[in-house]
């Protein structure tokens, strides 16, 4: 168990550092054709309306494709199977999403930087905003190398544990209460343990009048 949650840790770090090294090139490419500060297209041309209509449909239709392309290549994956295999098949939907949606980006930023034309501006600025939902994830690599019902039992006993120490910590408050309110029953008894040996000297001091 503790061997493949380092496998599965060792994999998503990885992933992370392919997502993040991708998005920040792409960024610095977007921020430098919006300050006009890449040297490739000093003037700007127009684009073909029939060629700029073909890339915005593409776009438009890659986007939700691509994803569900992601979540059919998982499912197709048997849960329980091998800890490799699971992690070559999640690895290789991981980058077929991830580079799709960056080519698309970067071919948007070029004809942006081009072009001038804002369609392809707002274009890359949705798919930027659609790396947020391409995240490298633990719990979906982790449901293909163990069964569901593997992880129920684990939450279970987690949760489980998590109520017992609930209930030590209760009894110990039961505890603490009475032990605090012992404490203050005995200064009581003391007190009436004092008031006692009070009388007792005054019966003693009143004897000698008895004398008389």
């Amino acid at each position: 168990m503790i061997e493949t949650n380092k496998k599965l840790d060792a994999t998503i770090k990885l992933l992370r550092k392919h997502y993040r090294l991708n998005i920040i090139i792409l960024i610095i490419l977007f921020i430098l054709a919006m300050f006009k500060l890449i040297p490739f297209f000093a003037e700007k041309h127009i684009v073909n309306i029939i060629i700029e209509r073909y890339i915005i449909v593409i776009t438009i239709i890659a986007i939700p494709g691509i994803l569900k392309l992601f979540a059919h290549l998982l499912s197709k994956v048997p849960q329980g199977v091998d800890i490799d295999l699971a992690i070559n098949k999640y690895k290789k939907a991981f980058y077929t999403r991830l580079y799709t949606i960056s080519s698309l980006s970067l071919l948007n930023i070029i004809l942006y930087d081009y072009s001038g034309n804002m369609n392809f501006f707002w274009i890359t600025t949705v798919l930027f905003l659609l790396f947020i939902y391409c995240k490298p994830s633990f719990p979906e690599l982790e449901k293909l190398v163990r069964p569901v019902e593997e992880i129920e039992e684990d939450n279970e006993d987690y949760l489980g544990q998590e109520g017992l120490n609930d209930e030590q910590d209760e009894l110990g408050t039961e505890q603490d209460e009475m032990d605090l309110e012992q404490d203050e029953m005995d200064p009581k008894r003391d007190n009436v343990y004092t008031n006692q040996d009070g009388v007792n000297t005054n019966q003693e001091i009143i004897d000698p009048v008895r004398d008389i």
